[in-house]
């Protein structure tokens, strides 16, 4: 049998829409009974009188007892040591899965998350057998769950019969993106810190149905409170006695833990050298007391969506910088395992193509071989270094390189890859050189030159030319058909394709990058009257 549908599911979360959102997930997946809980201590007052839930979605961040807690008491605990627990959040990375895991978690789904997604790991997690701790000494370890085998197939999302249906969902459907602000700002935390207890009152008794109030009346039991739990906004009195509030300020600035805490000062004086002093230590604010209450509340808010969406942004930064970092990891991995077996197919093509016993036509194709492989590890090697063009971290090998011998060197090879198109390509009379990294202008110039022979028409011509201009060699690549005028706006930018199902959009930005790499430049321009195209490149001369 499986997991029964008639079962006690509890959803814990302190945001009542996102309850109301996976409770409606749940009854459309066939689960009428689902019980709700606003916090980790309403969920723990829940299950301590009511023995029949089995099992549990819960959001992690909360006040108070948080998810991860819940979930370590009812690990604790006799009566859910085995009990299928989700944790749901926005908290994505490797340590806060680690400790999740660590401490019993069954399932662990990152916001924002689609509900088939939901769907497949709620049957995944309530289907398996659910592993228990190891029971603390003296005490008798419950029995095990009985393993159920999973269901044929995850039910379809709709509600069962004479079952609520709170929302309307759809599996595709994205939900668990962050609640509305305004709610969200709601448990935020202010310190008061002022050394007059009536002051402290009038405005706790303003904010305390709208945030979590803590108070200070010395400004060293403030920096205690503050470096011990960060606050989300500070109240700051600037005349206090043993320590002012300017001195509060810059002790809060310089500890790293609260050094992005917004604070405002509070303070009976409006002279401007004050106001300016208060914002020269890092205040983003200042009220004048008695504060009007509405104004209070608009400035509070206001500075504390301004700092939420800065630590929303910091976050997000974050992801990127760890994005980045794993995609280099992957990169440098698979250029790693792919150099190997690619290094063995050069070197045996290698003794074919030497080896005088072998026939002239399999030297031929063992040639052919070499210079595939060649290319193919150029292009290993080229996918990181473009990642690191993009970024502004590559750093060429620059040397003297003859020019013209390099572009000769290219038109060769272009004409005998594209042999069948019959092109012919003009080389450069002109002998210059140029201070470049030698493999990547090869490959820089490979590119523009098998684009404009691929866009010749049969039996056309390509022309390269080649001249000095102010200390630069400059490359003028020409080629009969035209840019298309729908891209031409765009014709350098990343992932621009015209005509070509197979193309990547990728072949005139990376030799935008490589030319820039080295210190170059790309441009073009077009004439339609003539149906030309011509790419110039422009590179320092040595």
């Amino acid at each position: 049998m499986g997991f029964d549908t008639s079962n006690q599911i509890l959803v814990v979360d302190d945001y009542r829409q996102m309850r109301l959102t996976v409770v409606g997930i749940l009854h459309d997946m066939g689960f009428p009974n689902v019980v709700q809980a606003n916090s980790g201590g309403d969920a723990q007052r829940v299950m301590q009188g009511n023995h029949a839930i089995a099992a549990v979605v819960s959001d992690w961040n909360m006040p108070g007892m948080t998810g991860l807690k819940l979930l370590e008491w009812m690990r604790a605990d006799p009566h859910y040591r085995n009990v299928p627990f989700m944790l749901v959040t926005a908290e994505t990375n490797r340590e806060n899965i680690r400790s999740a895991l660590a401490a019993g978690a069954s399932e662990y789904l990152c916001k924002p998350f689609t509900i088939n997604t939901f769907s497949s790991k709620f049957w995944g997690m309530v289907n398996r057998r659910i592993p228990a701790p190891a029971p603390a000494a003296g005490e008798t370890a419950a029995p095990a769950r009985p393993q159920s085998p999973p269901p044929p197939a995850a039910p379809p999302l709709v509600a069962p019969p004479g079952s609520k249906q709170p929302l309307a969902l759809t599996g595709n459907q994205v939900v668990g993106l962050d609640a509305p602000l305004d709610e969200d700002l709601r448990q935020s935390s202010v310190l008061i810190v002022d050394d007059s207890p009536n002051s402290i009152e009038v405005i706790a008794e303003t904010l305390k149905h709208d945030y979590v109030i803590k108070v200070a009346i010395k400004g060293q039991k403030a920096l205690d409170i503050a470096f011990a739990t960060p606050p989300d906004i500070v109240l700051l009195d600037i005349m206090m006695p043993d320590m002012d509030g300017f001195e509060v300020c810059r002790q809060l600035k310089a500890n790293p833990r609260t050094a992005d805490v917004p604070v405002l000062f509070l303070s009976s004086r409006d002279q401007s050298d004050d106001v300016v002093r208060g914002m020269d230590f890092g205040a983003v604010d200042y009220v004048i007391k008695p504060a009007e209450p509405a104004i209070l509340k608009a400035r509070l808010r206001t500075h504390l969506r301004l700092a939420r969406m800065m630590r929303g942004l910091r976050q997000q930064n974050e992801l990127l910088s760890e994005a980045a970092r794993l995609r280099e990891d992957v990169e440098r991995i698979t250029r790693h395992d792919l150099k190997s077996p690619l290094g063995t197919i050069l070197q045996a093509s290698e003794r074919m193509r030497t080896d005088p016993a072998q026939p002239d036509d399999q030297r031929e194709l063992a040639q052919l071989v070499q210079g595939a492989v060649k290319e193919a590890l150029g292009m290993v090697n080229l996918s990181m270094d473009l990642y690191r063009m993009e970024v502004g971290t590559y750093r060429p090998q620059l040397e003297t390189v003859a020019l013209d011998q390099l572009l000769m060197q290219v038109a060769r090879e272009q004409m005998d890859r594209h042999a069948a198109r019959r092109v012919t390509i003009g080389l450069p009379e002109l002998a210059l050189d140029a201070r470049v990294e030698r493999q990547l202008c090869h490959t820089l110039f490979s590119n523009l030159v098998a684009n404009a022979v691929e866009a010749s028409p049969t039996g056309g011509k390509v022309a390269i030319s080649l001249r000095s201009a102010a200390q630069n060699c400059v490359v003028a690549i020409e080629n009969r058909g035209v840019i298309p005028a729908a891209i031409r706006p765009r014709f350098l930018g990343k992932y621009v394709s015209h005509g070509k199902p197979d193309g990547s959009g990728l072949g005139a930005y990376s030799s935008k990058l490589m030319a820039e790499a080295m210190g170059g430049r790309i441009g073009f321009d077009c004439d339609d009257a003539a149906d030309l195209t011509r790419l110039t490149v422009t590179l320092p001369a040595a």
